[in-house]
Order: structure tokens, then sequence, then C-alpha cells
């Protein structure tokens, strides 16, 4: 006796359900991407907008306690020979011989928190510009 298998003959076929199917699925998830995308663009209305750096590197430049930080009040052993001269910006004090980073003082940055553990500067420089300790100290 051979029985044959009746397909069910609905209206919809087994690939119109899964197609179906994965809109549905798709469209549960969309709520959060939409509530995502508005928390994002309230975030970016409220930052500042980006600006632009110029990084400027001299290396075997004078010395940072040369220009920016003379320590005039230290022992002669430590301090420069230079006297500090007071920029527009209270509290920042520059070498006499850079009279207009007295007056531009106010457009520009001192990092001075930056520090490595070599022994030499090489080592530095790299970890500073690249961002990657060196493989051997140079």
């Amino acid at each position: 006796m051979s029985h044959r298998t009746q397909r069910c003959a609905g209206p919809v076929s087994r690939r119109g359900f899964m197609q179906i199917g994965s809109l549905a699925f798709t469209g549960l998830g969309m709520s959060d991407l939409f509530r995502l995308r508005a928390e994002a663009a309230a975030q970016r209305s409220t930052t500042a907008p980006d600006t632009s750096v110029i990084f400027v590197w001299l290396p075997g430049g004078p010395p940072h306690m040369e220009m920016y930080d003379m320590k005039p009040d230290a022992p002669s052993d430590y301090r420069g020979v230079m006297r500090p001269t007071k920029t527009c910006v209270p509290g920042l004090e520059v070498n006499e011989l850079m009279p207009l980073h007295t007056t531009t003082a106010d457009r520009f940055n001192i990092i001075r928190s930056v520090a490595h553990e070599f022994a030499d500067h090489g080592g530095g420089h790299k970890r500073f510009l690249t961002g990657r300790m060196p493989a051997e100290p140079t």
C-alpha cells in the first residue's frame, strides 16, 4: 500500500514563511537601533566640535627647563641663566628670548606630563609618537 504524504497547501509556502519570519525578527530589533541612533545624535549635538591640532616635534631643541620652566628661585646649580617673562596667561612665564610667546600664550598648550621609563630619549620618542613600546631601548 503506497501512502503519499500530502504537503500542507496553505496560503504561504515554507520559503515565504521564513522570509516573513526573518523580517518580523529584524523588525523587533529596529526599535533598539533607532533608540541608539537618537541617543548618539543627542550626544553629538552636546559635545564640542572637533578641533585641529598642529603638533610640533623638535627633537634636539632647547630644553623645556630653559624655555618654559626656568625655576628662577632654585639654587644656581639647577636654574638656567635666562630670566622668565610674564605672559598674557596668569601664572605662565616663558624665556625672555621668546617675546611672541608672551602675547600668544593663550593660543597654545604646554604639555608637562609626558614621561617614560627609558634611560635615553630615543625610546621615549618612539613610545610617544607611535603609542607602542619599543622592542629594545635605543
